[in-house]
């Protein structure tokens, strides 16, 4: 029968459904996409793109390239004011986010790291979004695996909604919701899909997406800037899994870090797969409707995991 749920802490509501959908096990594997000739991403083509912020190489050539966006969100030079990045995190079209070895998503995600400190810098920035989109359906533009950093001069309203009730709940409660939403599903273990010495992966009770996931660091830091090259290890070892999983139901995926520049948080990180398309009732209400019972999609999570 379906039931309301509500976020550990934000006043959100979803519908969870409870209808099984079809199992990973009896989906096939996506086919491989062949090097784009035309893809601006891609070796050779670097003149397509604008010039370089950083890049990372190995045997004099480049293994990850960092750049202003071409079609930026926002720009120094328009009315929308901010600084708008793509990471290109593979020389490879048609290699995968999770074919990638642990240790070069923990350098992705370190040098996502260094490039948010570097905006976050800038006179005037106030947030940054750093995020990835990966598959048709998630937003992504070119099917070449990059990751993106969009800086602002202000702080976004879901932003500070999530700050001001994480501020709240802590203030009514004495204690982090975070820290405190970990010790309860600790104790339940049915949505926990892994946990590490650093890291706790879970699907969160009220899940607004059919395989959410939810990663959050153990030890309280308010941005994914303050984690050690441990800690990237194994968020890699953590995104590595479950995106595979992601790749095994045909999933576009976006991967997005909460963060907080200024104040007190709980930085996690959001693995939102993009199985379902919102209709009239979800925009009417702001309510998500979720076909997969969060208990279900951890277990097929820790399923593949042991794959």
């Amino acid at each position: 029968m379906p039931e309301f749920r509500e976020h550990y802490f934000l006043p959100r509501k979803v519908v969870i459904a409870g209808k099984r959908t079809k199992r990973p096990k009896d989906l096939k594997e996506p086919k491989p996409v062949e090097k784009s000739s035309d893809c601006p991403f891609c070796p050779g083509n670097e003149a397509m793109t604008p010039p370089e912020t950083e890049r990372i190489e190995e045997q004099e050539k480049w293994i990850m390239r960092v750049f202003p966006n071409k079609f930026p969100t926002v720009s120094l030079h328009s009315k929308a004011r901010g600084f708008h990045e793509v990471v290109v995190e593979t020389r490879a079209h048609g290699e995968r986010f999770h074919e990638f070895g642990t240790a070069k998503i923990a350098s992705i995600l370190s040098l996502l790291s260094k490039r948010c400190i570097s905006l976050e810098k800038k006179i005037g920035i106030s947030f940054v979004a750093v995020f990835k989109n990966s598959g048709n359906g998630s937003g992504a533009s070119l099917h070449h695996e990059h990751s993106q950093l969009v800086a602002l001069s202000f702080v976004p309203k879901p932003a500070k909604e999530e700050y001001s009730a994480f501020e709240s709940y802590k203030l009514k409660n004495k204690k982090c919701p975070l820290c405190s939403a970990l010790e309860q599903e600790k104790q339940k273990k049915e949505r926990i899909v892994f946990e590490g010495d650093k890291f706790i992966a879970l699907a969160p009770y009220a899940s607004r997406f059919c395989y959410e996931l939810m990663i959050v660091p153990k030890e309280h830091k308010n941005s994914f800037t303050e984690f050690s090259e441990e800690e990237f290890l194994e968020l890699g070892k953590i995104l590595k899994k479950s995106t595979k999983t992601m790749s095994k139901i045909r999933a576009p995926y976006n991967i997005l870090f909460h963060n907080r520049k200024k104040g007190e948080f709980h930085c996690y990180v959001e693995l939102l797969p993009r199985l379902a398309t919102w209709a009239g009732f979800e925009f009417m209400t702001g309510v998500s409707v979720n076909s997969v019972l969060p208990e279900e999609a951890a277990e097929v999570y820790r399923e593949n995991w042991r794959k």
